[in-house]
């Protein structure tokens, strides 16, 4: 069992489309999971799915052994943080400092331990000089990152994030993409992310679902869903430009055949491999 598994859900919306078509899914502990397809593929309302917002027609959702249904509902929300696409939609209250504290003041939380907590979640998205700060004024990057801080108040084993580097500039999106993996490795936080940037992948996933008329079509790791240039086609997506590039390079023969790095920085590894048995050669 994983800490989420989706055992045969199917939605449809009142008057509307069949939004998921027997879905079936399991979520290890610790995993970066990226869902991707085209708009109206399933993906925000399998995310609905995990805390309860929707509950499916058929088949069933279970979060660290706990049926996804009404009765358990506080609970799994505790688990399950969700962060929206739209900072804009999630923040609502006149000050950072009660932006955070929201949820925690709701559950009864005494004033000591409410005030530390709202301070270490500050702290852990690097804005802890914001506490008087209005939200509304904050750039892009920030109120996402107050937005996170919300929900890591509550101390959540899952983060669902819708987007997460919406309307960020490159500074901001890299920053995002750091706090999210220091969250994953340092707080052992479970990541499920949808997303259009197949840049950002092949950094924050270790697994990649790929979602069409409400059905998974392909599940794997990055370097397999990226070898399947067809099906990205078909769903509106693409390879990350690095390995267009070096696609590109083999193509002329410059890099040997083979699968194409998907990162910077497997480029770099790539690149200085060849440099170096070339200079060997030169050097023999």
């Amino acid at each position: 069992m994983g800490l989420i598994d989706v055992t045969d859900v199917s939605y449809t919306y009142r008057n509307g489309p069949r939004a998921l078509d027997c879905v079936n899914l399991s979520i290890a502990p610790g995993e970066r999971v990226a869902l991707m397809g085209p708009n109206g593929a399933g993906k925000s309302t399998l995310f609905q799915m995990f805390n309860g917002l929707l509950e499916p027609d058929q088949g069933q959702v279970i979060v660290d052994g706990l049926p996804v249904v009404r009765a358990h509902f506080p609970a799994v929300r505790r688990k399950v943080g969700m962060v929206f696409q739209d900072s804009d939609d999630q923040l609502f209250n006149a000050t950072v400092y009660r932006e955070v504290a929201y949820g925690l003041s709701n559950m009864g939380m005494p004033p000591d331990e409410l005030d530390a907590t709202v301070k270490w979640a500050l702290d852990v998205v690097d804005m802890p000089d914001f506490l008087d700060k209005t939200p509304f004024n904050l750039s892009g990057g920030e109120k996402k990152r107050i937005a996170l801080a919300s929900v890591l108040a509550m101390k959540p084993q899952i983060l669902v994030l819708d987007e997460p580097t919406n309307a960020l500039d490159p500074l901001g999106s890299t920053k995002l993409l750091a706090l999210l993996n220091k969250l994953n490795r340092e707080l052992g936080i479970t990541m499920i992310f949808a997303t259009h940037d197949v840049d950002i992948v092949p950094y924050l996933a270790d697994r990649v679902l790929l979602m069409e008329h409400g059905a998974l079509r392909l599940n794997g790791t990055p370097a397999e869903v990226f070898r399947n240039p067809e099906l990205l086609h078909r769903l509106s997506l693409r390879r990350p430009y690095v390995a267009q590039l070096a696609e590109l390079l083999m193509q002329d023969g410059l890099l040997p055949p083979g699968d194409p790095p998907l990162s910077v920085e497997q480029a770099r590894d790539m690149f200085g491999q060849l440099l170096c048995r070339r200079a060997g050669c030169e050097d023999g």
